[in-house]
């Protein structure tokens, strides 16, 4: 094998192209984003087949291979490759690429082929590489369809997961005697069961907006504050809390977090629950999540956990929501009105103990599925690493 530098082997062409700016058309030629196909265009500015790299924001680093006659999105370069060198081998070269040691940029992260084209890399000859390619095609094919049995399987157990916390939380643990609830989200339950109001039973505040609270603000020591990303199967992940000073604290007394409080987002991704377990002395939150907890002593907070993550909470979110905005949020006025089944505090710990026991067994299936995942992965990369460096023989 040879060795030469990236830039050697491809050069670098930039896209003008934003998304907000462009029309799409029912057939035309592809356009492409860090995420992938997002629509056709009228227009193309690759006439050959090339390959894309983000090179700004999410995704830094990936690499694609797109078709003739397409283009791509300001965000992401063009990587052509030079007289010599096959383009689907070089694909599989900066695919195993550490494209990490080149990230520039706090905020929004970003790379440059000046950086990174200087890297050298081990090449055959023209047709060699070709074969390798060819090879890498045929087996990472193969390996990413056991991935997607993996994944597949996945989907069916949350989606069985789903089912059990729906049916339990809406019918019971014994699913007779059931009785019309006269709500379209909540359908039958059983007939000693009673229908609640959030408003009546629940203690439920939010942030009044930021009140002038800035990312800039934030403290490595102080008072905890919680936001959705801190929130990691069911529990707040009190480690990666930012902290802000004791006045931002003190100033917003009504989301000042207890002791096994549940915490729910409330804008974005709407519904996701964390309970605030072995909490620190002093928590407070940001302004997408709600700081809840029982008022009247009627229900414990795993019910409320459970019936959260339930069809009957995700259907009346559904049946409430209004005109076309892309982000989505959970009003406090519209959540107070929430009417939802609340057995005895008795049949509640049954069906809590029930959930937990049910859930953490499916989870324990997911997990097998996600490791053999990993393994699939770790194989994968290191074929292809292995095949473009010599390291294994490709005829």
């Amino acid at each position: 094998m040879a060795r030469a530098r990236i830039k050697r082997a491809l050069s670098v062409e930039s896209s003008n192209r934003t998304v907000n700016s462009t029309s799409y058309i029912d057939e035309g030629f592809p356009l492409y984003g860090a995420s992938g196909y997002l629509g056709d265009i009228n227009e193309y500015d690759q006439i050959d087949k090339y390959i894309s790299i983000v090179k700004d924001g999410a995704g830094v680093g990936r690499v694609n291979r797109n078709p003739e006659k397409s283009s791509i999105v300001a965000t992401m370069n063009y990587l052509l490759p030079k007289r010599g060198f096959d383009l689907n081998f070089l694909y599989w070269v900066l695919s195993v690429f550490n494209f990490d040691l080149y990230i520039n940029g706090s905020t929004i992260p970003h790379i440059y082929f000046k950086d990174y084209s200087n890297e050298y890399f081990d090449f055959p000859t023209n047709k060699h590489q070709q074969s390798i390619a060819n090879f890498l095609d045929k087996k990472i094919d193969k390996i990413n369809e056991l991935i997607q049995v993996q994944e597949d399987a996945i989907v069916k157990f949350e989606e069985y997961k789903q089912q059990v916390i729906s049916e339990t939380i809406n019918f019971g643990l014994e699913k007779d005697n059931l009785v019309d609830s006269k709500y379209e989200w909540i359908k039958k339950i059983p007939a000693h069961w009673e229908i609640e109001k959030v408003a009546r039973t629940t203690y439920l505040k939010g942030r009044i907006g930021w009140q002038g609270l800035k990312s800039t603000e934030f403290k490595t020591e102080g008072p905890h504050l919680v936001t959705g990303t801190d929130f990691n199967n069911g529990y707040v992940d009190w480690d990666n809390c930012v902290r802000v000073t004791e006045q931002r604290y003190e100033e917003a007394k009504f989301i000042q977090v207890q002791e096994g409080d549940l915490l729910i987002t409330k804008d974005g991704t709407i519904g996701k629950v964390a309970i605030a377990q072995n909490a620190p002395e002093k928590v407070s939150v940001n302004s997408g999540i709600f700081v809840t907890r029982p008022l009247h002593n009627e229900y414990i907070n795993k019910y409320f956990y459970y019936l959260m993550l339930s069809n009957v909470f995700k259907e009346f979110f559904q049946l409430t929501l209004t005109g076309n905005s892309t982000i989505l949020h959970l009003y406090q006025g519209v959540f107070s009105q929430f009417r939802y089944p609340l057995p005895p505090k008795a049949e509640q710990i049954e069906i809590v103990n029930y959930l937990d026991k049910k859930t953490e067994e499916i989870e324990q299936l997911i997990q097998i599925k996600k490791d053999k995942i990993e393994k699939l992965n770790e194989y994968k990369k290191s074929l292809i690493y292995e095949a473009v460096t010599g390291k294994i023989e490709v005829m």
